[in-house]
């Protein structure tokens, strides 16, 4: 709901296979970085989605696949599409989601420190990471799990305040 809402009103949406985007050659990754760019280029806000909901096909094939590669595996690739756009497109601001899964992108942006900027909603405040050295130092991120939070999460992420 929150995904498809934000969509409604002029999000822009890329859509992620989880299977593909754990191919070992990395395309996929780089496919997903590409339409982002494009979608930003087009002065939009992006979503990266894996499902639009429990009913999305995507959803069984993303968990065959991850007990498959490992829980890990999908969020290291998530970090890698991540860190890419920071370095490609310039983006100061970010939400991930996905409890476990955000744990990992986490651990695969490689930060130093979090610090809370803000609070967006409860349990979910906007921080700032610390990486020296790279595109991602400064990066404004919300870390939440699956479906906590409003319907509104995704805009109020983007305007940085609740």
């Amino acid at each position: 709901r929150q995904i498809q809402g934000a969509l409604g009103r002029g999000f822009g949406g890329v859509s992620l296979d989880p299977a593909r985007i754990l191919g070992q050659d990395g395309s996929e990754i780089e496919k997903a970085a590409v339409l982002a760019l494009k979608v930003l280029e087009s002065k939009k806000s992006v979503i990266l989605h894996t499902a639009l909901g429990p009913s999305d096909a995507r959803v069984k094939a993303s968990a065959e696949a991850v007990k498959k590669a490992g829980p890990e595996k999908l969020g290291q690739a998530l970090g890698k599409l991540l860190k890419s756009l920071a370095d490609r497109g310039g983006i100061r601001r970010a939400a991930v989601v996905g409890g476990d899964t955000a744990g990992f992108v986490a651990g695969e942006l490689g930060l130093k420190t979090l610090e809370v900027a803000g609070p967006i909603e409860p349990g979910s405040p906007l921080c700032r990471a610390g990486v020296s050295g790279s595109a991602l130092d400064g990066l404004e991120i919300l870390f939440k799990e699956g479906q906590a939070g409003s319907d509104q999460i995704f805009e109020k992420t983007l305007s940085g305040r609740p």
